[in-house]
């Protein structure tokens, strides 16, 4: 009455477990995913049936929050913000900037002139820099 299941096909990224689960690796891409699999019977191993099965990965849940910067900069003399990333997520957990799997990169959309959005997420603000709220 019991059966032993063979792997056929199993993309990169996931494993075909013996109890028949699929363990899908961090950082795989989201997509739907299809894994090709043998299920015999132990005690009658000629006795076998072959399925593909689609594994459905969802992306990963980004949660960038809008910080308000404190201290102020003075404009006068210009300075460097901390992170604006702060309080930000991936997947619940807080984000690294990098270029590895599981990293988040940062795009400049929108930048005010004489401000500088930094690799590492903080804004420079260059001397003479009139007052004021800079989105």
């Amino acid at each position: 009455g019991q059966v032993k299941l063979t792997a056929i096909t199993v993309p990169t990224g996931l494993t075909l477990n013996a109890n028949g689960t699929v363990t899908v690796a961090a950082n795989t891409p989201k997509g739907n995913y299809e894994v090709e699999y043998s299920i015999c019977e132990i005690t009658n191993p000629t006795n076998c049936d072959a399925v593909k099965s689609t594994i459905v990965v969802g992306e990963a849940v980004i949660d960038a929050v809008t910080e308000t910067t404190t201290p102020a900069i003075n404009g006068n003399t210009g300075g460097t913000t901390a992170t604006l990333v702060a309080n930000d997520t991936l997947n619940g957990n807080p984000v690294v900037i990098g270029t590895a799997a599981g990293q988040v990169k940062l795009t400049a959309i929108t930048v005010p002139i004489r401000l500088t959005l930094n690799a590492n997420g903080t804004v420079t603000v260059a001397a003479g820099t009139p007052a004021g709220n800079y989105e």
